[in-house]
């Protein structure tokens, strides 16, 4: 279980929470059972940002539930991966 975090797609290991309102910023939690950390696993988006097409259109979307929704998430995840 790690913290994706890319922009467009592109996964880099230098960037941090400071370019969350880069274009196309995205923040998972990854999770890989038995194989290479790859961003192509289960995932639970964290926070997503989409410039838009018009200028100050941007929308950002944030993981919208509580701690405990968020730990009874990966625990599913985790038993699905254990499981498969």
């Amino acid at each position: 279980m790690w913290i994706i975090r890319d922009i467009d797609g592109d996964y880099l290991e230098s960037i941090t929470s400071n370019e969350c309102l880069d274009d196309e910023y995205r923040s998972e939690i990854g999770f890989d059972y038995d194989g290479p950390k790859t961003w192509e696993v289960c995932t639970i988006h964290l926070w997503y940002y989409y410039k838009g097409y018009f200028k100050n259109s941007g929308v950002g979307t944030f993981y919208n539930g509580t701690i405990e929704q968020l730990e009874k998430e990966i625990v599913k995840t985790l038993e699905h991966l254990l499981n498969e």
